[in-house]
């Protein structure tokens, strides 16, 4: 029976779909460095100057370092520029990290308004900002595209919510050991999470949202019911504690996802902080985007996508690994199939 080998097979959260397997060899990626220039603390192009070498003695004297040429005694001069040497693109990323919370116009407008100097005519910096911020557009999709594919295809079940509580942690200590205690569920009792470190508007409290997968009978202890004042939204809200993170960190809440529907609401909530805030994911290890499997053609639909490059895949499509079915694809056949990224 006719198949495509080896396809990339991933979720949408309502369809999965193939990417045909291709023996095109990828071109190596040129990596060109940018020249480094000498800029001040306001981003103004700072010209190097020579100036008299001098040396300090002990006692504090200083003398004016000299270099025999045929027989005198000549000032030694060297190059001195009172600035650091910085990429063009370092600036940028350093002014776009800044201009978070701005509208796209006013973050391009104040880019430029700072990199100017740095070039030789104002439609010069335009073209290179621009560019550059297409670069971070374009770099921000793949980074949403990635992030649900994992989360649809790895099952996640929980969207859940750890607050800092100065009481237990300092913020750094906070950060650093509930991420170690996650790492250490994911390791132990095959939890699986992403998520995003945030603060609160108005309290500017740390807090860490994650979609998570937890198996039947690993989540340990049970979870508690509680109604609690909410400032943000100035009513009464229902919390599910879990009474380990409670005591070790604080405040928490695990909420059941029960639908796509839900899904793509939390995956909307972490996403909103990917562009707000530059924050980076924070995933488990052996999070995929991808299982590899055999596709059947009587298990595809329809071609789909640009130049019709992907599959549209029935439901319940069979996984075939190196030629051995798996079964028709389910979380448990998910989980005995190669994983790519």
């Amino acid at each position: 029976m006719p198949y495509y080998a080896k396809a990339k097979v991933y979720s949408d959260g309502n369809h999965f779909i193939a990417i045909p397997h291709t023996t095109r060899p990828k071109r190596p990626k040129r990596q060109t460095q940018e020249p480094l220039i000498t800029v001040d603390e306001n981003n103004k192009v700072v010209e190097e100057k020579e100036e008299l070498s001098q040396i300090v003695l002990p006692s504090g004297r200083v003398l004016t370092e000299v270099k025999l040429v045929g027989n005198e005694l000549v000032p030694v001069k060297k190059k001195v520029s009172r600035g650091k040497k910085v990429s063009r693109k370092e600036v940028f990323e350093k002014l776009y990290q800044e201009s978070n919370g701005k509208t796209r116009y006013e973050r391009k407008r104040y880019i430029l308004s700072q990199m100017k100097g740095l070039f030789k005519d104002e439609e010069a910096a335009k073209n290179y900002v621009e560019l550059n911020i297409q670069r971070k557009i374009r770099n921000l999709i793949c980074r949403r595209i990635r992030m649900c594919r994992k989360a649809y295809l790895n099952g996640m079940n929980y969207f859940c919510t750890f607050t800092y509580d100065d009481k237990l942690h300092t913020e750094e200590s906070f950060k650093t050991k509930l991420k170690n205690c996650l790492q250490y569920f994911s390791k132990k009792r095959g939890w699986k999470y992403m998520g995003v470190w945030e603060r609160g508007g108005k309290t500017d409290r740390l807090h860490f949202h994650a979609l998570m997968h937890i198996p039947k009978e690993q989540l340990e202890g049970k979870l508690e019911e509680k109604r609690e004042y909410d400032f943000k939204s100035r009513d009464m809200k229902i919390t599910n504690s879990h009474k380990f993170f409670e005591k070790k960190f604080g405040r928490n809440d695990f909420k059941e996802i029960p639908n796509v529907r839900f899904m793509g609401e939390a995956l909307a909530y972490l996403m909103k902080y990917l562009e707000k805030t530059g924050e980076k994911v924070v995933y488990s290890r052996g999070l995929s985007q991808y299982i590899v499997s055999d596709i059947l053609d009587d298990d595809i639909v329809c071609p789909m996508g640009q130049e019709e490059k992907k599959l549209l895949l029935f439901d319940d499509f069979t996984c075939i690994d190196e030629g051995e079915i798996k079964g028709k694809i389910s979380p448990e056949v998910i989980q005995e199939m190669p994983k790519a990224n």
